[in-house]
């Protein structure tokens, strides 16, 4: 198939219609009524010329951030935008100044409508549910597929956890579409284009009748594989689901995030299809941080909460850091430094050729962990229960009790045999602990 950029008049239209070829256009210059006259004068020509109209495909091309609440979403792209709006050769009409013959003010006033404009009418910027409208009136007017523009300049983790949300709303866009495809094997009906294929739970052992899910979260640099063999020794109404962060395992191409909120967005986005029955949060280390995080976000954002949260080889997230960031020092330096923390399994550390590979994870990891800011909120419902290592030098017992704070229901501690990595070491007494603690949900 050919595509035919139409981004200016009507001419193009007509000549795309004429050649039988399908159309890439957008919205930067021209707007929605503009275009739906010009699909029109489109698939006229097509028909004049001998060409199925209806069969000519128009692909419209969108500036896109979707996320779950339109203040964020507007707050994460305006600044980006409005760089790249200063550069549009279309921001401005013929009859308009340019922007450097305006005033400081001037330019500042007319960026910032511009930016509002193009917000509330051009891209498909917003949340699932206000995004669906615009998608829905694009469907209308004849276009059959919107290629979403991500790159414009926002925080690749801010774009990574919207990318979820996208997901979303593209299951929403399409869920009326036939699934039948054209001669060309092109969904005629499908709006919405992905090519993300990215699974963040794996399931080593698949329990449809399981009463309760527990949901596993990785130590910094650890992958799902961690917890493959749980199951054998949980009780059998519980199904065990480790969560497989981007930049590891079956996901090590993926971009890794390097900030714990937009990675908790985008996990909660994720697992929410799973939270059909009680579930409950495993973390180890920076798994904690990111279960606990998750585990008020559901309930702030979706009414959700756990059952219960185990919290295993880290301090209370109110107890203060007092180690140095590590997560920007050069390579020898960052290595000596995970050594001395403890922080990373030696095996790993010893493998050359492993470390290379799973290095630019673990070093996200270490920032997702050393730029969290502690914000105080109300107690979680759910139980909690801490795990420790008696031989971990990094982790106090009182780090570990701190974690009362943050229930307002049953708090226990267990302290295991071994040092940071007491959950491979003494591996039967933590599964053991957990099998008593979800024995009354299972």
């Amino acid at each position: 198939s050919v595509w035919m950029t139409c981004s200016g008049g009507k001419e193009r239209f007509i000549e795309a219609g004429a050649l039988g070829v399908n159309i890439l256009t957008a919205l930067l210059f021209q707007s929605i009524e503009e275009l739906t006259e010009k699909i029109a004068i489109y698939r006229d020509s097509r028909a004049k010329h001998g060409h199925d109209p209806e069969a000519g495909y128009v692909t419209l091309m969108l500036h896109t951030f979707v996320g779950e609440d339109i203040e964020i979403v507007r707050n994460q792209v305006r600044e980006p935008f409005i760089e790249y709006l200063k550069n549009s050769v279309d921001l401005w009409r013929q009859d308009s100044k340019n922007l450097d013959d305006l005033t400081e003010k001037e330019r500042e006033d007319l960026l910032a409508y511009a930016f509002e404009r193009y917000f509330q009418t051009n891209a498909l910027f917003g949340t699932p549910d206000t995004c669906l409208a615009r998608v829905a009136r694009l469907k209308e007017i004849g276009v059959n597929e919107i290629a979403c523009s991500i790159d414009f300049g926002v925080d690749v983790d801010a774009v990574m956890a919207a990318l979820y949300s996208l997901k979303s709303l593209k299951e929403r866009s399409n869920a009326d579409v036939n699934p039948a495809t054209s001669e060309d094997n092109q969904p005629p009906g499908q709006v919405i284009s992905s090519t993300s294929t990215d699974t963040w739970v794996s399931w080593p052992k698949p329990n449809p009748q399981a009463s309760l899910r527990l949901f596993c979260f990785p130590y910094a640099g650890g992958a799902a594989l961690t917890f493959r063999t749980w199951p054998d020794s949980l009780p059998i109404a519980l199904e065990v689901c480790p969560v497989e962060l981007p930049g590891r395992g079956k996901r090590i191409t993926s971009a890794p995030f390097t900030r714990l909120q937009f990675l908790v967005q985008a996990i909660a986005i994720a697992l929410l299809p799973y939270l059909d029955k009680p579930f409950a949060f495993f973390g180890h280390s920076m798994g904690r941080l990111v279960s606990f995080e998750l585990a008020r976000l559901l309930r702030k954002k979706y009414g959700k909460s756990p059952v219960h949260l185990f919290v295993s080889g880290y301090r209370a997230p109110q107890v203060p850091d007092s180690n140095p960031p590590i997560h920007t020092l050069p390579e020898p330096e960052f290595l000596e430094k995970l050594r001395r923390l403890n922080g990373t399994p030696e095996a790993v550390l010893e493998n050359a050729e492993l470390m290379q590979l799973l290095l630019p994870a673990i070093r996200a990891d270490f920032a997702v962990i050393e730029t969290y800011a502690y914000t105080p909120e109300s107690s979680l419902d759910c139980s909690i229960t801490a795990f420790g290592g008696l031989q971990d030098r990094e982790v106090s017992c009182d780090d570990l009790k701190a974690w009362i704070e943050q229930t307002n229901a049953a708090f226990s501690l267990h302290m295991l045999p071994g040092n940071h990595f007491f959950l491979q070491s003494a591996q039967p007494l933590l599964l053991q602990s957990l099998s008593q603690e979800l024995y009354p949900y299972v």
